[in-house]
């Protein structure tokens, strides 16, 4: 029993280790493609569904490739469903781009506000296990789920608006994970 014990210790410890690497590095990515998607807003429609595709699929795979690297950690499930979500969307919008402004704002707002969601459960049960810092996912999933909410309303907005207002919350869900990466640390 007692080596059992040990063994999960040693597998905690290597996900702890993996993540205080690979989290962070999956918030500055995350921080990258928001630059990208504020500084390039302005493409049309197409252009912009297309990117935003793009955008989304490579966050989805950087989520995924370090959800399974730190499976023994808190938010596990939860950053599995968000990468695959993301995949999936960014994949649907670059097989099927959305010419319709109007269409691609429901895609975006739903799938926004499913990230919102998964984000506010990460940070949750980050809140009672390790990192002290899941009050800046708290945050990234509370503006994900604004950002969603006026999208899904139709609160006024161009392509511009829209790609910085992702560009945004990308950022801002970055600096979460860099924060909690680095707050892993303080675990080792």
């Amino acid at each position: 029993m007692v080596a059992m014990s040990e063994t999960v210790d040693r597998e905690m410890q290597a996900s702890l280790a993996r993540a205080r690497v690979l989290v962070p590095v999956e918030g500055g990515m995350l921080m990258f493609l928001g630059v990208v998607a504020v500084v390039l807003p302005g493409l049309a429609a197409i252009a912009v569904t297309v990117l935003l595709g793009w955008i989304f699929v490579f966050s989805g795979l950087i989520g995924l490739a370090v959800a399974l690297g730190s499976r023994h950690l808190p938010g596990h499930r939860w950053s599995i469903v968000s990468a695959l979500v993301a995949l999936a969307a960014g994949t649907a919008l670059m097989i099927w781009p959305i010419e319709n402004v109007a269409a691609l704002m429901v895609v975006l707002g739903l799938f926004l506000a499913a990230d919102g969601i998964f984000s506010v459960m990460y940070a949750v049960e980050h809140r009672g296990q390790f990192s002290g810092r899941w009050t800046w996912m708290l945050v990234s999933g509370v503006f994900t789920l604004l950002l969603a909410a006026a999208i899904l309303v139709r609160v006024p907005m161009d392509a511009a608006l829209l790609g910085t207002l992702v560009g945004i919350d990308m950022l801002i869900a970055g600096a979460a994970l860099v924060a909690i990466g680095t707050g892993l640390k303080s675990q080792l």
